[in-house]
């Protein structure tokens, strides 16, 4: 078996397209798929010997009412590695939008099933909260120069989702700086940090 995409390719024949799939090291793909239920494989650029994953790292500073422990987004910064971004404007949009989509998943968006129909209670905007103007303070999105030689001639990697992933580690990490209460669940609600009597 091959031990990486170019030696992959190597053996490949004339016209065949190549896909590429990454799993765990030591974990085979018959050992993922079981591990998924046979549902899905997961997949990933492998480029022999890099990866040719966007990467990214979030910062938040919360801060929590003394008094109604109301939790509030003051300040959030992304950085984001995504090689040569041939569109700044939308890709630094994109990147916003996945920060503002995870302060909703790490602090007001929580889904409710009724306990009598074990239907959804919140099915709409006046229940289901997302992140509204109020709740995004200030905002910096970074996006570091260069370009990935090895991904593609340009060097253009994908921004998807990768604004959003980790929003909801760092919230949870910030509420517990600011309140010494480990929140462990998403998203943080005010039940969560109040402490016993308050």
């Amino acid at each position: 078996m091959p031990r990486t995409f170019a030696e992959a390719l190597s053996r490949a024949p004339a016209g065949a397209e190549p896909v590429a799939q990454w799993g765990p090291p030591g974990v085979g793909p018959a050992q993922v798929r079981a591990g998924l239920g046979g549902r899905a494989m997961p997949t990933g650029p492998d480029l022999g010997t890099h990866m040719g994953f966007s990467y990214g790292t979030q910062l938040v500073e919360v801060r929590v009412d003394p008094r109604t422990r109301a939790i509030r987004v003051a300040r959030m910064v992304g950085v984001f590695d995504a090689g040569t971004v041939v569109n700044p404007r939308t890709a630094r949009s994109q990147l916003l939008g996945g920060l503002v989509w995870g302060i909703g998943h790490g602090l007001l968006e929580k889904t409710e099933v009724g306990r009598r129909l074990g239907r959804f209670a919140n099915t709409d905007l006046a229940g289901y909260h997302v992140a509204a103007c109020a709740d995004v303070r200030e905002i910096t999105v970074e996006l570091l120069p260069g370009r990935d030689p090895v991904a593609n001639p340009l060097g253009v990697k994908g921004i998807g989702e990768v604004g959003i992933v980790g929003v909801n580690a760092v919230v949870a990490n910030a509420v517990f700086h600011a309140t010494g209460v480990r929140v462990r669940r998403a998203p943080a609600m005010l039940e969560d940090i109040m402490g016993p009597g308050t």
